[in-house]
């Protein structure tokens, strides 16, 4: 992983193999970064996306084990409760047939390469619990 600071925001480069969210906790501690917003593009090799159930409130996942293009991802990183970074990120890939997949990321292993930016935001913000959705929401520290 590199990065480098443009401004008040900061540009993520990740390399063939590494792992999104191991290097984004990473970036973390380094930074101290509270909250940000997220968006990238490049390649994956290996991604896990779930799907909402809101009925049951719960995430079916789906494991892709392929070579695709990541079209899109836009996401945020907060904290929890107790300070705990978390992070709600989607996206949006190709395949080599150009079929497109996408839903929330649990696991993104890098392709050739992933580029983010992250755009941090001044006032902290929270997750808590929302016992209806049976989701951790975004709440103002």
């Amino acid at each position: 992983m590199k990065y480098f600071q443009n401004g008040e925001n900061f540009l993520i480069v990740l390399a063939k193999g590494e792992e999104l969210f191991s290097l984004l906790e990473e970036f973390i501690v380094r930074t101290q970064l509270k909250t940000a917003w997220l968006t990238g593009l490049g390649g994956a090799t290996d991604v896990e996306l779930g799907f909402y159930n809101l009925e049951e409130k719960k995430y079916i996942f789906k494991t892709f084990s392929q070579t695709l293009e990541v079209t899109g991802l836009t996401g945020n990183i907060t904290r929890d409760e107790e300070g705990a970074p978390l992070f709600h990120i989607h996206g949006s890939f190709a395949d080599s047939e150009y079929h497109v997949i996408g839903g929330h990321i649990n696991r993104l292993v890098t392709g050739g390469t992933l580029e983010l930016e992250l755009r941090p935001v001044k006032d902290s913000l929270t997750r808590k619990l929302n016992d209806e959705v049976g989701l951790k929401l975004l709440e103002e520290k």
